[in-house]
């Protein structure tokens, strides 16, 4: 296998996104086998402490941890004849050390099929109130029970609801939508158990979920109450949208769905609007949408659904990346104030409610 190194083209954003890589220590000792690099600057298939995000700056790429500090920077860069990309560059924590990690893109993978997607999924039913929450981890996040790292862990302690949690645990990610109709038909009989309201939360692709699954079960529950909670979701994956997020500056844009993955589940519904755009209009469903809106990325797909009656956005202006944008919304609390005041609202009608019967 011939290898042209010495003079290698400088590395574009388009060679690193849609690619799965397996790192390494150049000795030895293997720490992932599908790491991806989302174009949001996160990174999926890896959890380690060092290497939460990535940069790529005059073609080089760099890892860093949570806090931003530079980890490893890979200096060195082979490209082979056969397409496959090999990075290599010293780990700067502690140089004396003499670490050595190297980022080797698995052959094949910008082009092969998506591997069937599998879903964890945890749930805590049979709780004294009459709603029920449904949350969505976004990409890279496959909770296991366990971990307590990422969004929304809490929320369903703190509003003492029952729950369902689904995480995607196949990388790439595919948004959910290879297995929504898995997803209803596993709710489905939950539903019916009697809750008078559902709650459905998500961030970034956990958005874009729970805006697919509760439009379908608006279709299959017409009188069901159903109100989504979602931050800088993103509302489809067409080709059109995906060439809008490649031409917005690094780490602005969310991930997007790579193009083997798209092709594949092309056949599936994935646009929000066109969903919505055959919903009865006798349906009881509320999309709250909370976006940074001078973040053009999510300004962008939040237009795409902002004509219709069932979506409600509320803009902040942070004007920051989609990841930093996440974060910050988290932070705020928007998801956990606005179903905790649902809630109180409801409870203050039920009270009135049962005021008028009992002087009558």
């Amino acid at each position: 296998m011939s290898e042209h190194a010495a003079h290698p083209a400088p590395l574009t954003r388009a060679d690193l996104l849609g690619r799965t890589w397996q790192f390494r220590r150049s000795d030895g000792p293997v720490f992932a086998e599908r790491l991806r690099l989302i174009s949001d600057g996160a990174i999926a298939g890896h959890n380690g402490a060092f290497e939460a995000l990535w940069t790529l700056d005059d073609g080089i790429v760099t890892f860093h941890a949570l806090n931003g500090v530079a980890t490893t920077r890979f200096t060195d860069v082979a490209r082979h004849d056969n397409g496959q990309i090999v990075l290599a560059g010293d780990f700067m924590m502690a140089p004396e050390l003499k670490l050595r990690f190297v980022l080797d893109s698995v052959r094949g993978s910008t082009t092969a099929p998506p591997a069937p997607q599998r879903l964890n999924i945890t749930m805590s039913l049979g709780g004294p109130r009459d709603a029920l929450l449904i949350l969505f981890n976004s990409i890279g996040r496959p909770f296991d029970g366990l971990d307590t790292r990422w969004e929304f862990y809490d929320l369903p302690r703190r509003l003492g609801l029952d729950h369902v949690r689904f995480a995607e645990r196949t990388d790439p990610a595919r948004w959910y939508v290879d297995q929504a109709g898995a997803i209803c038909a596993m709710l489905t009989p939950i539903i019916e158990r009697g809750y008078r309201r559902v709650f459905l939360a998500g961030l970034s692709s956990g958005g874009f979920a729970s805006l697919l699954i509760g439009t379908m079960l608006a279709r299959a529950f017409p009188q069901l109450v159903l109100d989504s909670f979602t931050i800088n979701p993103q509302t489809g994956h067409a080709p059109t949208h995906r060439a809008v997020m490649a031409d917005l500056p690094a780490a602005i844009p969310p991930a997007v769905m790579d193009e083997a993955t798209y092709i594949a589940l092309g056949h599936q519904a994935n646009e929000i609007a066109d969903l919505l755009e055959a919903l009865p209009g006798t349906t009881r469903l509320t999309h709250h949408v909370f976006y940074d809106h001078d973040n053009p990325a999510e300004r962008y797909y939040v237009d795409l659904i902002r004509r219709f009656h069932v979506v409600a956005p509320t803009a902040y202006r942070f004007g920051v990346g989609h990841l930093s944008g996440c974060l910050a919304l988290m932070e705020r609390g928007v998801v956990h104030d606005a179903i905790t005041d649902m809630l109180a609202a409801d409870q203050a009608a039920a009270g009135t409610s049962r005021s008028v019967f009992k002087n009558r």
